[in-house]
């Protein structure tokens, strides 16, 4: 039989009737169960049921957002099952009963707030016996029946130690022990007196209802009536039995209070002796720690030292190595120096005997040179007759003239083309450029030959184009093949190489360079040598002085176009190509002329700096150019090479590992 639905007035005669018992609600109709809010704050519930059934309120009770004329049914724990389950979780007693009694304030006060729409219900009653809780709490709703949650035990019990300890914080604190019996108070109970109570009054009241409408005599109504008022005041009288049993808890909970000392007392000697156990663990741990850095320690030592000493056994046997091919090359150098000394020996023994000798054809070529160098020997040019001037003819003289030079109209002297190459040298490059744009003399051509460099060698060059006649960018094999491209692009009379980093001396070197520029093959100068402390003047050297080494640097030369294209630079030389050009074109005798001058600034470093290689590649040159003979004795070069020998060799193993 479905729940009566009161009027206002009669359920108000009712709730006075049964001295404010709270069995009916302000609704006019019972409500459904989508109305109800269902607030979990003992984390039972794992699923609401039937979708729809129950409107859930998370978070702390002063968080929830409820309407005020909906029902809220709450499921909460004691303030033991918390703690306990707290501890278990790994709080520690205070802070787990902290948390419940914020809970419970904040719940309590929600259920003052709104007395007459909230059914409490303790988790464990609703736990042991769900049907019937639920049931009683539709009753103290006033709605219909509900459907059972979805509800879910711990996955492990708290333990008896939990427990204890729980029950031993609980009684400890007043505070908690207050908040307990007033959930209490204010919760559906457990027992069966009140909902059976209410259960007769409904009855009864539900009979003088139908009695009231099916009877029209007053008698039968106030017959009813009494009856009625009957049922209501059984239900004053059973308060008294509620009463009882309050006590009997109240007995219950001294005996677990004393319980609690007990165990408080037994919880206490344990816990003394667990930390006399774990402050002995604690040393005999601290003494295993330091007992195993020190073995770290040591172990890393002796991995040190196994690796010095290994270091040091392949130190001694690469020295021993090293020492016995330099013993071998000590060797080889000297035979081949004793070879060499007596050679020289025979060529001495046989100069000599030239020297000495009066033969008139074999001293021939030694009178002339004395002759030349005390200026006795005169040429005389004979002018061919007209039987004379054909070419191919029999008095036709081979003879060298120099070049005429005819510079441009409007012009102050010849046209210089100055070549630069350069790769990956972005900042040497601007200098180069500026000194280039500097230059006080007018008739300049530029030309520039970029290795396509990946670095911003092309953004400066496209930024300066304005000043480049001629520019070149593509790979290359190596320096001095970008140094032949710069030849062939040049249309100069002569060609100057000043290639990136390298600069001009002054700003006016071109002009005071054009008025010596008379004709000759290469014209040349000293330079300055940019060191960290500063410039040095190195003075270059006479012509001849290339059989000994390079007389000057190429910065500091200028050689007519039709030269450098009958001598270009040989690429089989890797680092001494300029120097072979050089003697090239002196063995070809062309003409020299040295300005006591320095004309450039050459920044140190590039290919032809350091290492056996370039050694090698220039006594090759002067070998095939010059012989062997004694003059080997004043190369510069070769006096480097023997000095260096060790080191250079020593050098050469290192790099080919």
């Amino acid at each position: 039989m479905a729940p009566l639905a009161y009027s206002s007035r009669e359920r108000e005669q009712q709730v006075n009737t049964q001295n404010k018992l709270t069995v009916l609600t302000d609704f006019e109709e019972c409500a459904p169960a989508e109305d109800v809010y269902l607030a979990d704050c003992a984390s039972l519930v794992r699923n609401a049921g039937t979708d729809g059934c129950f409107t859930r309120l998370h978070g702390s009770p002063e968080a929830w957002d409820c309407a005020a004329d909906r029902p809220v049914l709450v499921l909460y724990e004691r303030a033991e099952t918390a703690v306990s389950t707290g501890l278990a979780r790994g709080l520690s007693p205070a802070q787990a009963l902290k948390n419940w009694e914020d809970q419970a304030q904040e719940l309590l006060a929600f259920c003052r707030r709104n007395r007459r729409q909230v059914a409490l219900l303790e988790a464990e009653n609703l736990i042991n016996a769900p049907e019937t809780m639920l049931e009683r709490a539709c009753g103290h709703l006033g709605i219909a029946s509900l459907p059972e949650p979805d509800l879910e035990r711990p996955a492990e019990p708290a333990g008896p130690v939990w427990e204890g300890i729980a029950a031993l914080a609980v009684a400890r604190s007043a505070a908690a022990a207050a908040l307990n019996a007033e959930l209490e108070a204010r919760a559906i109970p457990a027992d069966a007196a009140q909902p059976e109570a209410l259960e007769i009054a409904e009855r009864a009241a539900q009979d003088y209802r139908r009695q009231l409408n099916g009877l029209a005599e007053q008698e039968v109504l106030k017959t009813a009536f009494d009856a009625a008022q009957k049922e209501i005041q059984t239900l004053g009288r059973e308060r008294p039995a509620q009463k009882t049993a309050l006590d009997a808890q109240t007995h219950l909970a001294a005996l677990k209070q004393s319980q609690a000392e007990l165990l408080q007392v037994q919880l206490r000697s344990l816990q003394d002796a667990l930390e006399a156990e774990r402050r002995d663990f604690q040393g005999v741990l601290e003494e295993k720690r330091r007992n195993a850095a020190n073995l770290v320690k040591v172990q890393g030592a002796l991995e040190e030292t196994r690796a010095a000493l290994k270091k040091e056994s392949e130190v001694r046997k690469r020295r021993g190595r090293i020492v016995g091919e330099l013993s071998e090359q000590v060797a080889a150098l000297e035979a081949a120096q004793s070879e060499r000394d007596g050679w020289l020996t025979d060529k001495d023994a046989q100069l000599q005997a030239v020297w000495n000798s009066t033969s008139w054809r074999m001293t021939a070529p030694l009178r002339w040179v004395k002759l030349a160098v005390n200026g006795q020997l005169h040429t005389v040019h004979k002018q061919p007759g007209p039987e004379e001037a054909q070419p191919g003819g029999a008095g036709e003289e081979n003879v060298l003239e120099a070049p005429e030079i005819n510079a441009p109209a409007g012009s102050a002297g010849p046209k210089v083309s100055v070549v630069t190459v350069v790769y990956c040298d972005a900042d040497g490059l601007e200098n180069t450029l500026g000194s280039v744009r500097r230059q006080s003399y007018p008739n300049i051509e530029y030309v520039v030959v970029d290795g396509a460099s990946p670095d911003r060698t092309r953004e400066i060059l496209d930024a300066q184009a304005g000043s480049i006649d001629v520019l070149i960018s593509e790979p290359d094999k190596g320096i001095y093949d970008a140094m032949n491209k710069g030849i062939a692009a040049a249309s100069g009379d002569y060609i100057i190489f000043m290639n990136a980093a390298d600069t001009f001396a002054h700003d006016n070197t071109l002009e005071e360079v054009a008025a010596e520029l008379t004709g000759e093959d290469v014209v040349y100068g000293h330079r300055y040598y940019m060191r960290k402390s500063g410039p040095v003047l190195q003075a270059s050297h006479p012509a001849d002085y290339v059989r000994q080494r390079m007389p000057y640097c190429h910065q500091s030369a200028y050689y007519r176009r039709e030269v450098l294209q009958q001598h270009p630079f040989n690429l089989a030389y890797k680092y001494a190509a300029d120097y072979n050009q050089v003697v090239e074109m002196f063995v070809a005798g062309c003409s020299f002329k040295q300005i006591d001058k320095a004309l450039c600034n050459f920044e140190p470093g590039g290919a032809s700096e350091s290492g056996i290689r370039p050694y090698l590649e220039v006594l090759k040159i002067q070998f095939d150019n010059f012989g062997d003979g004694d003059h080997m004795k004043e190369s510069e070069y070769m006096q480097g090479f023997v000095a260096n020998a060790p080191n250079l060799l020593k050098n050469y193993q290192n790099e080919r590992g």
